[in-house]
């Protein structure tokens, strides 16, 4: 019954935020698709509308996957990804100082956050024997090959643990790729570990076909 009174515009998805961004600053009544986390959360003051009818269907959750011999390669890392959890509100502050630093600068925005945070990498990343520790990780040197899809959380996950193991002596490359090719390049080995697998649903058909590869 809101045919009068709103009108469904499809478009790409910097668009959509475009129209927010526009709509809110005229102070003009606005409803659009967003998924949670975004960094527009923290942004804006915005309200998720109940969906009592389940028309969006169950709600998903963001996990960590990789390669099923990552462990062996590097058990340290392995778990603290095991262990690794942000809250929304953790994710959604460090998408926008990203985004705050602008294109090409995400370590600017994951620094500046970190700063903001202090002690969260000796929770994400502890050391070994605790603060007093060694600086490294127990099997610091080794390479960690990351990869992700350009979607505002996966940036942000990804940028954040390659500054956090380069600070603990590891060594990273990270690759953008597309959801096809980077769950391949996961389950051949090629990549160890992505942080933004969609589950159950977004992703089902490529953890389907690859998940005796993953973890």
């Amino acid at each position: 019954g809101l045919e009068g009174e709103y009108k469904v515009v499809s478009s790409s998805t910097s668009s959509m935020l475009a129209e927010l961004n526009a709509s809110i600053k005229k102070k003009e009544p606005v409803v659009v698709t967003l998924w949670s986390p975004h960094w527009a959360y923290g942004k804006h003051d915005l309200k998720k509308l109940e969906d009592p009818k389940g028309a969006w269907g169950k709600g998903e959750e963001v996990h960590t996957v990789a390669h099923n011999g990552f462990a062996k390669k590097a058990p340290a890392v392995a778990d603290w990804l095991k262990k690794f959890k942000l809250t929304e509100k953790q994710l959604t502050s460090l998408e926008n100082e990203i985004q705050d630093a602008g294109q090409g600068k995400e370590q600017d925005g994951v620094r500046s956050w970190l700063k903001k945070n202090p002690g969260l990498v000796d929770t994400l990343a502890p050391l070994p024997g605790g603060a007093g520790g060694t600086q490294e990780g127990k099997d610091a040197g080794k390479t960690v090959n990351m990869g992700y899809f350009p979607w505002d959380e996966a940036i942000a996950s990804t940028y954040l643990w390659q500054n956090m193991l380069e600070d603990r002596g590891y060594k990273t490359t990270v690759k953008q790729l597309d959801p096809g090719p980077l769950y391949t390049g996961l389950a051949q080995g090629q990549l160890d570990v992505q942080f933004d697998s969609w589950l159950p649903t977004t992703h089902k058909d490529y953890w389907d076909r690859y998940k005796d590869d993953l973890t």
